[in-house]
């Protein structure tokens, strides 16, 4: 059996952080929380969606009215 390193256990607790942020993105969608979707940006982020170019905090309000 082979020995689990902690660059492994860090591995394991920086995807699970990113499928944390990618399930709160998903359910901000699925509810229309604009505030839950800010949350998965940091304040300065950018969000490219096509139909929007931008700030990603703004993307979370404009994306919410859109979808509502």
């Amino acid at each position: 059996m082979s020995k689990v390193s902690d660059a492994d256990i860090q591995e394991l607790l920086d995807r699970q952080k990113c499928y944390d942020v990618l399930t709160r993105y998903c359910r901000a969608l699925d509810r229309s929380d604009a505030g839950l979707m800010r949350s998965v940006y940091w304040e300065d982020g950018m969000d490219d969606h096509g139909v929007f170019d931008g700030n990603a905090h703004e993307f979370a309000d404009f994306i919410v009215r859109e979808i509502k």
